[in-house]
């Protein structure tokens, strides 16, 4: 009996300290990072040969560090027509895409020319009765106008 409780004791320290060492199964190469190149944003992270998450934007991850690719913040040119099914949507997903719409605004004395407006999100624009046409992101404050 005391015998089991030797074996049984002898088993259960190798294994508590198994568990409770640190050790790296792939020890580092000796490389040091001397020769990398540099990582401080986006670009610099791609330079360095780093793998690229196709997403909007797109986001590459170097040492733990997640760079995020800077989107021009000017909304394009393109205007996109609201259609019909976008117009009749029920609900809308709570996601930030933000869109610059053209809102036809209610006067008492025409011409009223439309206003730009930023909805959260082309499903939210085209919900709007008022609003004929949007382009993606943001719409310029009035200071960045030329």
């Amino acid at each position: 009996m005391k015998i089991k409780l030797l074996i049984a004791s002898i088993l259960s320290g190798f294994f508590i300290t198994g568990c409770l060492t640190n050790t790296d199964i792939n020890p580092p190469t000796g490389n040091n990072n001397q020769n990398q190149p540099a990582v401080f944003d986006f670009d610099s992270c791609v330079a360095a040969g780093n793998p690229i998450l196709k997403s909007k934007p797109a986001q590459c991850r170097h040492n733990g560090i997640t760079y995020v690719e800077n989107l021009p913040t000017t909304p394009s040119t393109d205007r996109i027509k609201c259609q019909d099914a976008q117009r009749e949507a029920e609900v809308c997903a709570e996601i930030y895409q933000p869109v610059c719409a053209k809102v036809n605004v209610q006067c008492i004395k025409a011409p009223c020319p439309p206003i730009d407006q930023t909805f959260s999100s082309a499903c939210h624009a085209c919900r709007n009765s008022l609003v004929e046409s949007y382009v993606e992101g943001e719409c310029p404050s009035p200071s960045n106008v030329d």
